[in-house]
């Protein structure tokens, strides 16, 4: 290894001009020491400005006025301004590093000189020098422990580059002016009118105010409840049955008729009862919206479920007649229920029991089958045994006491639903009519005079079934009552004598009574389909013939 790269003086000389050129040392000034000494001649005494072993006493030094310092080599020369330089890019790389770094990390305000803190002090000449590596962790200090009070030395160098911070500052101040955090708040701002449909959610809570006034409406409109049943005019009009009605166990009773003639759908021929209503009444008829009839003779409840029409028997006794309907009816007692899906029985209700005797069809109690004929008790253990009528069953003056049952009704206020075969409609007056009101006749007249009209569908005759005719005839000798039966294609009828003539009379006959056209022997059995009714007479040929109204009844007696 060769002197000039093993050179520990010369190493410390660069490292002291890098420091200097760096502005981390700052060489002594000895100008005023210099020209003390010169003016005192003891120049030659003083030490020179290289410090250490490398100073040159007075005693070996050339003698004053002799004195010459012996040029360098060439190539020491050359050495020199390589590392001069080298210390100069070095330097210059170093105040871009502390120039691009240094502002990043201070606080804004800060002067970019401020980069030596107090406590950091110039090394003496005569110190060993610290390179430049170590140095590093000076410029970190301010980084981790800012001071924003610190005085830096003033130096115009540094004062020049002040400016150049200012530039990072501006980078810093670009991402830091919080323009970027204001646009979210922006986009907060943006939502924020788009948050103006926020009341819209309360235009919700409007029409959720809306519909309540809107429910009490619907409220006053919905009552109307169900109708399940209807007292007819005529049962009033009998005088011996005392209905009243109340809307639920809890109210009092009230007279049915003077109340409930303004409830919707009550009209001059019914007075209607709704779900949940009792009704109170002495052997009255009322009848169910599906065409069974009643007979009631206590205080009974009304009810519909899933698949028909439900009566709670309340109080002691009732007759249902459920024959030929269009939906099952349930009798209930507290937890006991009895199935009428087609047929006709007795009920009485009798300590915590029920007594059932079936009049004709057949009921259904847990899945056993009272026929007709027979009578059974229902309780909390089930259905006792089934027996067999007794005749103290059968004279029950529900059975033989009660008004029959009406399975079909024309009164010619309009022309027959099935339309006239003979006949047409005429007005009369109350007197005409012999009644309280004025009303129509269906009329024909001639030797052959008739009146007859198809049913609006075909009618199945049941057990116990009359049909009853209101009439007046003039000129005839002799009347023929006939039903037409489809299937035989032929009717069913008897012949009658006429009553008095120029008078109204009311003609009731069992159709057990009719038969057939052509034998004179068969009468129509339970479920004979029967198409049309005509009522014809015999007779002068201005002979008349008036029909108030047909009626089709069956009465509540078992085996006929």
């Amino acid at each position: 290894m060769s002197d000039e790269t093993n050179n520990p003086e010369r190493e410390r000389l660069e490292d002291l001009n890098i420091e200097e050129a760096a502005g981390r040392v700052t060489p002594p000034d000895l100008t005023a020491r210099i020209l003390a000494a010169a003016q005192r001649g003891a120049i030659d005494d003083a030490v020179t400005p290289i410090s250490g072993a490398h100073s040159v006493p007075r005693s070996v030094r050339p003698p004053a006025g002799r004195r010459m310092t012996a040029a360098l080599p060439r190539r020491n020369w050359q050495g020199a301004g390589i590392v001069l330089s080298a210390v100069l890019l070095f330097a210059l790389a170093l105040v871009a590093f502390v120039v691009w770094k240094g502002p990043a990390e201070k606080p804004t305000g800060q002067p970019a000189t401020a980069e030596q803190p107090r406590d950091v002090q110039p090394e003496a000449p005569g110190a060993s020098p610290k390179r430049s590596i170590p140095e590093e962790p000076q410029e970190r200090e301010p980084e981790k422990q800012p001071k924003p009070d610190l005085e830096p030395r003033v130096e115009p160098k540094p004062e020049e580059g002040t400016p150049e911070p200012e530039r990072p500052e501006e980078i810093v101040e670009e991402p830091k002016p919080e323009p970027e955090p204001r646009q979210p708040e922006d986009v907060v701002e943006q939502p924020g009118p788009e948050s103006k449909p926020a009341p819209e959610p309360e235009q919700p809570k409007e029409t959720v105010e809306q519909p309540k006034p809107d429910d009490k409406s619907e409220v006053k409109s919905t009552p109307a409840p169900v109708a399940v049943a209807y007292v007819p005019d005529g049962a009033y009009s009998r005088g011996a049955h005392h209905y009243q009605f109340r809307k639920s166990p809890d109210d009092e009773w009230a007279k049915l008729y003077s109340q409930l003639k303004d409830i919707p759908p009550s009209n001059d021929d019914k007075t209607w009862l709704y779900e949940g209503w009792q009704l109170r009444s002495e052997a009255g008829d009322v009848y169910l919206t599906n065409g069974a009839l009643i007979q009631l003779d206590g205080v009974a409840g009304f009810h519909t479920f899933a698949n028909g029409l439900r009566i709670e028997l309340v109080e002691d006794e009732m007759y249902v007649d459920n024959l030929a309907t269009t939906s099952t009816v349930q009798v209930t007692q507290g937890e006991l229920l009895v199935n009428i899906s087609d047929g006709a029985a007795l009920f009485e209700s009798r300590s915590g029991k029920l007594d059932i005797f079936c009049v004709d069809g057949q009921v259904e109690v847990d899945g056993k089958i009272i026929a007709a004929g027979y009578a059974a008790t229902l309780g909390k253990r089930g259905l006792s045994r089934i027996r067999e009528a007794t005749q103290r069953d059968m004279d029950h003056p529900l059975l033989t006491g009660a008004t029959p049952r009406q399975l079909g009704l024309e009164e010619f206020d309009s022309e027959p639903v099935g339309g006239f075969i003979q006949g047409a409609i005429e007005t009369r007056s109350a007197t005409e009519l012999g009644t309280d009101d004025a009303g129509h006749v269906a009329i024909d007249t001639g030797r052959d005079a008739a009146v007859a009209f198809q049913f609006d569908g075909d009618h199945a005759t049941l057990r116990g079934e009359s049909v009853r005719v209101r009439y007046r005839a003039t000129g005839a000798k002799k009347l023929i009552l006939q039903m037409f039966c489809p299937a035989r294609n032929d009717n069913f009828g008897i012949d009658l004598e006429p009553g008095k003539a120029g008078e109204w009379h009311v003609l009731e006959i069992k159709l057990s009574d009719l038969r057939d056209r052509v034998s004179h022997k068969d009468a129509p059995p339970p479920g004979t389909l029967l198409s049309s009714f005509t009522l014809a007479l015999t007779g002068q040929d201005d002979a008349q013939l008036e029909v108030d109204w047909v009626e089709l009844v069956r009465e509540p007696r078992y085996g006929e």
